[in-house]
């Protein structure tokens, strides 16, 4: 599908997309609880469908709710045996596998693999698009070293084992999509744990995400002068991560996604650009690291308030910076759009790991800006870019990457010329609305 967009001014109000970040963290925490949760806010993109169902093929349930919640019955009401120690009792000898098809969504095969192993259900993820060609080596290394048996065989990974308690040593190099796996998964296993994890790994706030959320699901231990103690089985140490495991997660009964940073930033910066607008919905003291755009962006020069929940983002001038993109590479794409029209030179440093995205993410920003006629180069792992006055037009490739086709829809916010985008239906990974939302501010398609 090709969408073609002139500049426009954005003006009015949006309702921000709630987190897939978050809403994959919950919904394996409410599949795996002591009892049903109600969760709202669930938003309907590609990769939160992938992870529910996958967890329904593991034998949770969800159910939507006629006030907006959707009802969790979790795996563990049918297969916790004795003090709420999470048992399945199928043999996986005698078990055939459970069919997860995890679509392009990195967090649900790479937050499954051990969580599935942990439950002792014998699984095959089938996979699409690059999924099967990013790296999960040192995961599935660690795994099979506490009793897990894994096989892959071009686009299908087979998982089976039960996962056993002892000292998990991650490098935190390639996704903390590993830590955070493994740090839900063993509360689940029998024993006490140990995740040893490198400082300075990347996208390290994401595993304070999962430790939010994880503490969401733990034992309130009292309320003392409105404040609330919790009991939690993952505790941070210096080196890592120490867990108690054995028992099933404490369910909350509801719980709401905030909401999302990481799509919020396509506003925040077409705002910057060309606009005068206001997203509703945001937690400014969120663990999202992606927050981060608020205060880059104003170090650029950027025009961003908040008052409550309510960001106000209006037209500004802006100036190169450096910015480390290694908590934030899913901010570069959009980042690099309004870097392409700030008067000097940005730099990105640390940025080889978008390399291992949906697409070359580092490539393929190089190329939007190119196309469109922007500067912009690659050195390294950085990513440099000589601010214009404003874009030409041109045509761009999404390359089957949700966050190129948006970040080219808000470069079309400071183009002079009429930009295309192709594959604009990669949106729907994420973000299935973009578009709908963007044209409530604008009247440009």
């Amino acid at each position: 599908m090709e969408i073609a967009l002139k500049k426009s001014f954005l003006k009015g109000s949006i309702d921000v997309l709630t987190s897939k970040s978050v809403a994959h963290r919950i919904m394996l925490c409410a599949a795996a609880a002591n009892g049903e949760t109600v969760i709202y806010g669930l938003n309907n993109s590609a990769d939160v469908e992938a992870t529910r169902r996958c967890l329904i093929a593991l034998g949770a349930e969800f159910t939507e709710q006629t006030d907006g919640g959707c009802r969790v019955v979790p795996i563990t009401q049918k297969s916790i045996v004795g003090d709420d120690a999470l048992i399945v009792t199928d043999d996986k000898k005698t078990r055939a596998p459970v069919k997860l098809y995890c679509g392009e969504s990195g967090s649900t095969l790479r937050f499954l693999i051990p969580y599935a192993a942990a439950l002792g259900i014998p699984v095959e993820f089938y996979m699409e698009g690059r999924l099967p060609e990013r790296p999960n080596g040192e995961l599935l290394d660690v795994l099979e070293k506490h009793g897990i048996e894994t096989r892959k065989n071009g686009s299908v990974l087979s998982v089976s084992g039960r996962l056993t308690a002892g000292t998990y040593r991650i490098g935190g190099k390639i996704s903390s999509q590993f830590t955070s796996g493994l740090l839900m998964a063993l509360p689940l296993v029998s024993g006490k744990s140990v995740v040893l994890t490198e400082s300075g790994a990347e996208s390290e706030g994401y595993v304070d995400i999962t430790e939010d959320v994880i503490r969401k699901f733990s034992v309130n231990e009292n309320k003392t002068d409105g404040k609330e103690t919790f009991y939690s089985r993952v505790n941070k140490t210096e080196t890592g991560y120490e867990i108690d495991g054995g028992a099933a997660y404490v369910s909350p009964k509801r719980i709401t996604v905030e909401g999302d940073w990481s799509n919020a930033a396509f506003f925040i910066v077409a705002g910057v650009l060309n606009g005068d607008i206001v997203l509703k919905g945001l937690n400014p003291d969120s663990k999202q690291p992606d927050r981060a755009a608020v205060d880059i962006l104003r170090r650029m020069g950027g025009n961003i308030s908040f008052t409550g929940d309510l960001l106000t983002v209006k037209k500004s001038a802006l100036v190169g910076t450096e910015i480390d993109a290694r908590n934030i590479p899913d901010l570069v794409p959009v980042l690099a759009v309004a870097a392409g029209v700030a008067k000097g030179r940005t730099v990105f440093r640390n940025a080889g790991r978008l390399r291992l995205k949906e697409s070359d993410r580092l490539e393929a920003v190089r190329g939007l800006l190119t196309a469109c006629g922007g500067r912009a180069r690659i050195e390294g792992d950085s990513l440099i870019i000589d601010g214009i006055e404003a874009y030409l037009g041109g045509t761009a490739d999404s390359l089957n990457d949700h966050r190129i086709a948006m970040s080219a829809a808000v470069l079309s916010c400071a183009s002079n010329g009429i930009v295309t985008v192709r594959g604009a239906e990669a949106v729907n990974k994420s973000y299935p609305d973009f578009f709908r939302d963007l044209g409530k501010m604008q009247n440009a398609f």
